[in-house]
């Protein structure tokens, strides 16, 4: 298998580094090694944003409607060609023959809440020829009697549930709060005075009131503290991308 030699996009052309340098780039899969990237420096960083500056000034923000409307097309069968390509790049187990990063990540949380909680279901791995069909982990919960282990307080993003019990709506939000991360609730009441009362106080980005969630290009998606900076979709998502003028006559 040939190695891919990978240069640096700048200003529309491919480019050496200008150290000459470029690292080996292995397989989590099986440790080969699959290309040489360009180790970019400080000067390939400035010499990209002076392209991207130019390319906004000299061309883009000039650019007619009709123009733009055609280069987003072209970009768009661009992508569906590459559909397949980007699925595997996105999708592929990375960390081991059989087990990637996501699952040995949610083992690790497993075997937290085994030791210091109370599993009230799943727990078990499926067999390892489940991995190819995606089936990396059944979903599994635990009792707490508090908020101390990081089952309860991380960021997981896999099928682990801690569960805590209440006696106030109080102590519900303090523990809904107490945590470094906010990126959405998911809150199951049927009064509108306790709705308010939690959504006011919420330190979360996104609040899904009796549902999950949802998502519209018409509202903003984003999290608060360690659950990401920005927002994307509706008028706040779109507001980095413009820039003013004010014209006095």
């Amino acid at each position: 298998m040939s190695i891919k030699k990978s240069d640096l996009l700048i200003g529309g052309q491919m480019r050496p580094p200008t150290s000459g340098r470029y690292y080996p780039l292995y397989s989590p899969i099986d440790g080969t090694l699959v290309a040489e990237v360009a180790d970019a420096s400080r000067a390939d960083v400035d010499r990209a944003a002076v392209a991207a500056r130019e390319a906004f000034y000299a061309e883009w923000k000039f650019c007619g409607i009709e123009r733009k409307r055609a280069l987003f097309a072209q970009l768009k069968e661009v992508l569906y060609a590459m559909a397949d390509e980007l699925a595997v790049a996105k999708v592929q187990p990375q960390g081991g023959p059989d087990i990637p990063p996501l699952v040995e990540r949610v083992e690790h949380y497993v075997e937290l809440g085994k030791a210091q909680g109370d599993l009230l279901f799943g727990g078990a791995r499926p067999p390892g020829a489940e991995y190819a069909k995606g089936c990396y982990f059944e979903p599994t919960a635990f009792a707490f009697a508090d908020q101390a282990s990081p089952v309860c307080r991380d960021e997981i993003f896999g099928p682990v549930v801690s569960v805590l019990t209440f006696d106030s709506d109080d102590e519900a939000l303090a523990l809904a709060n107490d945590t470094d991360y906010g990126l959405l609730v998911s809150l199951w009441t049927l009064d509108p005075e306790r709705q308010r009362y939690f959504v006011r106080r919420l330190e979360v980005g996104v609040v899904a009131i009796n549902s999950t969630s949802m998502l519209s290009h018409r509202t903003p998606w984003g999290g608060f503290k360690q659950s990401g900076l920005g927002r994307r979709y509706g008028e706040l998502g779109l507001e980095p991308f413009f820039e003013y003028k004010t014209v006095w006559t």
